[in-house]
């Protein structure tokens, strides 16, 4: 059961369903994943500062939080959200690193924050890496880091692909925050923000605000309150470790602790890994509905797995341990509220390996009949519960005029005799004698800690797994991904030209390919195919070389990817090297004759060899940097005339006035002492802002390309005074079209 007040939580209707006829059981099964099976998952490695030693970067801090945001925390939340630092981009600060990289770093700090995550807006860093990891008061890299054992860093717009998320938890009151761009990106932008922070309070046995419980029709308001008082949020003492049961450690590696944010603060449920009749181990997984009930609260959730004590007896920290596992991000597929069983079913972004895919049955249970429960009370380890089903009884939680009603068909109701549940355990499995889920707790009773341990017997109220069945079959019932048909994976490519063809799967409704010389690598073709069943790409390599494809599919509407290997097809015919020089400080897309042939990063040189064509014709268009969610600059495109019966190696070369017009890149030093906005060939007919603030002290900001005219000039604005950049022509780089323009003063 969550933590919260009956009073708090939305109910939602749903509509009437029909019950199947006959009992469904679906068996467990454990997940390891596939060496050909690829999931949509976070690189792997290790943060800068640990791989390098490096100090402690500068630190962007907040206040303590004040003891008005400890009294604001209602229904049972753990967490404040708070505005991020003032500043806090703008403190980070890029520095070299050894091997040739750059990095950006910053120290985020909220005082007294047991564990802290950052809401993450804007985010597109491509091929960059974005490193989290925990710091402690001093700069020693090996404390700093320690938390970060399980580190993987976030890539491309997010772990959902949104470009808006709630990062993973990071334990301590500081937080470092690296970011490492991708090789062809030497601006100096951070391709995202930073707006809130998720503060999460340390465990205590200090009262709490609010604390719900189950109340029996009946049942005095006042003595609810009185039993309000006395609880905290630590788990109680009389609970039994999982880890003194081994013989349930398998299934207990499907159940799992989450952490998911709402309306401002941060709260902890529990859930359990699913299968499907197709065991084809699709993370699908169980919770209560007052757990999480949209998509939006889906998205913002936190799922560890193998949370549990070092050793039975043993001491364990209240914060999951880096030997726990941690998914992050979901989507939320069916729900249906307290008087339709209080279920949801989620699509988890992963799942980790050896975790149990739990088995279920919609078959009903006998009064007597032996259950036992796994979860996590208070957001801590895994603990168990055993007990018995008794004869139903109508849920009520709450008392007066705020009391909830749920009939007693919906619900089971069970005895604990050994063990018992506690806010958090919420949204956890109740199993039956053969392992199998039967439904996922709702309510148990509000008390003091040692009112907790001194119930014999303890009653909860689990909703019965068969109340969502009719909403989980779309899901449960044999739902298949898509697959690449052909060429088979393994073959031999037959050309240049590939016509690449899948299965959508039954669920799949997008997809795209990224195909390159490595595992995931892009610099062959980067294809969007739609809702097509197939694609044709264009001059791929013919020299015998390893070829992989990343086949990327929708499907239940998260993306998700398949790794497959080829081998390059050996060229018998005739053959042009394409030779393209960008010197613009952008990476480029080249297309020959119409199809894409490759990207040139910035102020680099991309050669590719393809079969001789009648006549070739390339093209390219320059990738824009992002600002503030949108390209930056114009759009600087162009075109080589054709060339009739080419031969050898044909040179091209890109320069600022290659294309179908002339244009500039301005590298802005702000030395004004004060923020300045920045407008490009102010009050001339391509008068155009480029979204972007240039803070005192501000040196070459990633602002993309604009017209370079007779008058061009750049405007520095801030309220009322500006200053005017203009004559300027003669001082553009040529070739590249870098202006570097410094304001030392506004007027």
């Amino acid at each position: 059961m969550r933590i919260a007040a009956a009073s708090a939580l939305v109910w939602m209707s749903v509509a009437p369903c029909a019950w199947p006829q006959d009992a469904v059981s679906v068996p467990a099964s454990m997940y390891e994943r596939p060496v050909a099976k690829g999931r949509l998952a976070a690189a792997q490695g290790v943060p800068p500062a640990r791989m390098f030693g490096l100090e402690a970067p500068r630190k962007a801090s907040l206040e303590g939080l004040p003891e008005s945001a400890r009294a604001s925390l209602l229904n049972g939340a753990v967490a404040v959200h708070r505005e991020a630092p003032e500043g806090l981009l703008s403190t980070g600060e890029w520095s070299a690193l050894a091997d040739g990289r750059r990095v950006w770093r910053v120290a985020v700090e909220s005082p007294g924050a047991a564990s802290l995550r950052l809401h993450f807006t804007g985010f597109d860093v491509e091929a960059g890496e974005v490193w989290l990891s925990a710091a402690g008061e001093t700069a020693a890299v090996e404390a700093a880091v320690e938390a970060a054992v399980e580190a993987k860093a976030l890539t491309g717009r997010g772990p959902l692909g949104g470009g808006e998320f709630w990062s993973a938890s990071v334990f301590g009151e500081t937080v470092w925050v690296e970011y490492v761009p991708p090789a062809d990106r030497t601006d100096g932008a951070v391709p995202f923000g930073i707006d809130r922070i998720s503060h999460y309070l340390p465990e205590t046995k200090q009262n709490d605000p609010v604390v719900a419980g189950v109340e029996r029709a009946g049942r005095a308001a006042a003595a609810r309150n009185q039993a309000v008082a006395a609880q905290g949020r630590e788990a109680a003492s009389c609970q039994l470790e999982a880890r003194c049961y081994p013989e349930y450690s398998a299934v207990g590696s499907g159940v799992a602790h989450l952490r998911y944010e709402r309306n401002g603060f941060g709260y902890v449920c529990s859930g359990a890994l699913v299968n499907s009749t197709s065991q084809r181990h699709i993370p699908y997984l169980l919770t209560a509905d007052h757990c999480i009930q949209n998509d939006a609260e889906a998205r913002t959730m936190e799922t560890y797995f193998f949370y549990e004590a070092n050793i039975c007896g043993g001491a364990n920290t209240e914060d999951p341990p880096v030997t726990s596992s941690r998914v992050l991000g979901a989507k939320f597929l069916a729900g249906g509220a307290l008087e339709a069983g209080d279920y949801s079913l989620l699509l988890l972004s992963d799942a980790p390996d050896k975790a149990m895919f739990l088995g279920w049955t919609t078959a009903d249970m006998a009064v007597g009949a032996p259950v036992y429960g796994i979860h996590h009370p208070r957001g801590s380890y895994k603990r168990i519960s055993f007990g018995e089903r008794v004869i139903d009884e109508e849920l009520v939680i709450g008392a007066g005029e705020d009391a909830k009603y749920a009939p007693a068909d919906k619900y089971w109701k069970v005895e604990f005799t050994r063990g018992l549940v506690q806010g958090g355990s919420s949204g956890s499995p109740l199993f039956n004698a053969n392992n199998q889920v039967v439904g996922t707790l709702t309510a148990g009773p509000a008390a003091s800690e040692e009112s907790l341990c001194k119930l014999e017997p303890f009653e909860a109220y689990y909703g019965r797994f068969v109340n969502g069945y009719p909403r989980f079959r779309t899901y449960l019932e044999d739902v298949e991904p898509a697959s690449l048909t052909w060429p088979a994976n393994g073959a031999v490519l037959p050309g240049s030209t590939v016509d690449f063809a899948w299965s959508k799967g039954t669920s799949s409704d997008e997809f795209k390919l990224h195909i390159g010389t490595t595992p995931g690598g892009r610099e062959l073709a980067v294809e969007d195919a739609g809702n097509n069943g197939f694609h044709r790409v264009n001059y791929l390599p013919t020299d015998g070389r390893r070829i992989y494809v990343r086949f990327f599919y929708r499907m239940l509407g998260a993306w998700r990817f398949t790794d497959y290997a080829f081998t390059a097809a050996t060229g018998s015919g005739r053959t042009v090297t394409v030779r393209v020089a960008n010197q613009l400080i952008y990476p480029v897309q080249v297309k020959a004759n119409g199809e894409n042939l490759m990207i040139v990063g910035g102020a680099s040189v991309g050669s590719r060899e393809i079969p001789v064509p009648q006549t070739l014709v390339v093209t390219y268009e320059m990738i824009r940097p992002v600002v503030d969610g949108s390209p930056a600059g114009v759009a600087v495109t162009g075109y080589f005339p054709g060339t009739g019966a080419p031969m050898g190696t044909i040179p091209f070369t890109i320069t600022n006035t290659t294309g179908s017009e002339a244009v500039f890149a301005p590298v802005v030093y702000n030395g004004t002492g004060q923020p300045v906005t920045l407008v490009m060939n102010s009050g001339l007919p391509e008068e155009q802002s480029c979204h972007c603030t240039a803070a005192a002290g501000a040196n070459g900001l990633d602002m993309g390309y604009y017209p370079l005219r007779p008058a061009s000039n750049v405007r520095a604005v801030n309220g009322g005074v500006s200053a005017l950049y203009q004559n300027f022509v003669a001082f553009v780089e040529p070739r590249t079209g870098v202006l570097r323009a410094s304001f030392t003063s506004l007027r």
